[in-house]
């Protein structure tokens, strides 16, 4: 069968696959039907922060191809606004397609970024704040008429001189306006609140209760919490079905917080808290949280009155939990804010169908727990600087269905043994921080059956020898090996040379990490 006889739902996810905008477009010239199909990919996210990296002044056109866009009025207004500041800019008024229909995903420093790079393409000579609100009052209007497809709103306040939104009231008004979000980001690290922002925050919970997605990230040090706390509480409370939120306000969950996120206990699958201070009452009320899949708790300050009538209740709801949480992360600062008792009783709390757990301290107390409670855990991933040996092989020989296996500091004392200990069933093994001196006992001992091998900082120590006599055990493995092993990835901070990658590629898949995350993404 011919790619043109395939229906057009079929070719549009073909070309929905491919990544790179260079062959979409090379695409879109081979036949009219084709075009119809490739435009609408094109163009759903041209203000988004992922494309950083293409080139700058060709992603600035699209503020030529929207100014296109606007209808005669709109074009009107706007040249007579830019003519009285003595600027001539060509309008384009035979546009094939309806560019901002297509927009699904839009984040304001995008257009920021773009609107800049386009007024210094263009040579303007005004000064070019006045120009740029000029533009940006006429395209937002614009954007939101538009947007019947905008599915995903990133707001983002940095700490830089970066330009405040248009006043809400010249572009609110428009439908669909923003009524089909599903999800909504919102960075705020900037110590003066930018007011148009701010009212936008405030009045989504008037205009959008569909958002199932919403990160909310307060980092800055504005005193005028007050206004956040609100927006956030009226955003929260007025969404249908919220299944995941990150939340990260340092502050207090206060009792206005917590009761407008039990409204959503029946269906919030993901919560993640970051740099928060949870008192006792913010735990046991997750006791009603019974569709949870993932939840986080990063950097946090746990304020325990009474650790004893604390780990009672933590019993009592440990005996009647349904919990069917599968993902736990325990990560950061916690160490100095919390005990390992309360991250033992947190630990206990979530364990009936615990796979995932992503934990920054080992030590007796935590493997008795685990194994005791959690020994059903398939991936693991270890943050711990430090930790006994002891504690470490005692926990995985006992882990008897781990398939995955993450450690994020591993010294020579530690790894020289490792291979004796590691359960059968596991298939990937990576290391974050490995200082590669005698790690030749452990790829020697080491003979399960690991499917991906992952190593994200090798150092190797040159004294005496080259870099190829280090990396000769880990070639020696892989040739060994390669009837099981599929994968292995490398940071591109290793200290390996294209030779001896070259040397590997032909008995396994080699693979090179250039973004590594400091632990595994929470949700998208």
């Amino acid at each position: 069968m011919s790619l043109q006889s395939l229906p057009t739902e079929c070719i549009s996810h073909i070309f929905d696959t491919l990544k790179d905008n260079k062959n979409l477009y090379s695409c879109l010239l081979v036949n009219r039907h084709w075009c119809r199909i490739i435009i609408p990919i094109l163009y759903k996210t041209p203000f988004t922060r992922r494309n950083q990296g293409r080139n700058k002044g060709q992603q600035s056109k699209i503020i030529s191809t929207y100014l296109s866009c606007l209808n005669n009025e709109e074009k009107i207004h706007f040249m007579n606004s830019i003519n009285n500041n003595q600027i001539q800019i060509p309008l384009n008024n035979d546009q094939l397609f309806d560019y901002p229909s297509y927009l699904e995903e839009f984040c304001n420093v995008s257009l920021e970024e773009k609107l800049s790079h386009w007024i210094i393409l263009n040579d303007i000579s005004i000064e070019q704040r006045t120009y740029f609100h000029i533009i940006a009052e006429i395209l937002y209007p614009l954007i939101i008429r538009k947007s019947k497809n905008l599915a995903y709103l990133n707001l983002i306040n940095l700490k830089t001189d970066n330009f405040d939104i248009p006043d809400i009231c010249t572009f609110i008004a428009f439908t669909p306006g923003l009524t089909n979000i599903s999800r909504l980001d919102f960075l705020f690290q900037n110590d003066s609140i930018i007011s148009n922002i701010i009212k936008l925050i405030n009045i989504i919970p008037s205009l959008c209760n569909n958002i199932q997605i919403f990160n909310f990230n307060f980092k800055s040090s504005s005193n005028d919490k007050t206004i956040i706390r609100k927006a956030l509480c009226g955003i929260i409370e007025n969404q249908r079905d919220l299944k995941k939120l990150h939340l990260r306000l340092k502050d207090e969950i206060s009792s206005n917080i917590m009761p407008t996120l039990e409204l959503h206990s029946n269906h919030l699958t993901h919560l993640y808290f970051k740099k928060l201070r949870l008192n006792d009452g913010v735990l046991e009320s997750l006791a009603n949280f019974f569709s949870l899949k993932v939840l986080g708790f990063e950097s946090c300050y746990i304020i325990c009155q009474n650790r004893q009538d604390h780990s009672n209740s933590f019993n009592k709801i440990l005996i009647d939990s349904n919990f069917q949480l599968e993902k736990l992360y325990l990560v950061e600062n916690m160490t100095r804010h919390m005990t390992s008792e309360v991250k033992c009783l947190i630990i206990s709390y979530f364990s009936k169908s615990l796979k995932d757990l992503i934990l920054d301290e080992l030590n007796l107390d935590i493997v008795v727990t685990l194994l005791n409670h959690c020994s059903n855990i398939n991936r693991l991933v270890l943050l711990a600087s430090e930790y006994e040996n002891n504690d470490l092989y005692h926990l995985l020989i006992n882990l008897n269905y781990l398939k995955s296996l993450t450690l994020w500091h591993i010294y020579d004392h530690t790894i020289k043994l490792l291979g004796n200990y590691l359960p059968h069933t596991l298939l990937h093994l990576g290391f974050v921080y490995l200082v590669c001196v005698p790690y030749e006992d452990f790829l020697i001992d080491c003979n399960i059956p690991l499917e991906s091998l992952e190593i994200n900082n090798l150092i190797m120590d040159s004294t005496n020898s080259s870099s190829s006599d280090h990396f000769k055990p880990i070639s020696d493995y892989i040739i060994n090996h390669s009837n099981h092993l599929k994968v292995i990835y490398f940071g591109i901070n290793c200290d390996i040379n294209e030779e001896d990658l070259e040397r590997i590629k032909d008995f396994v898949n080699v693979k090179l990490i250039d973004n590594f995350e400091r632990y595994p993404t929470k949700f998208h």
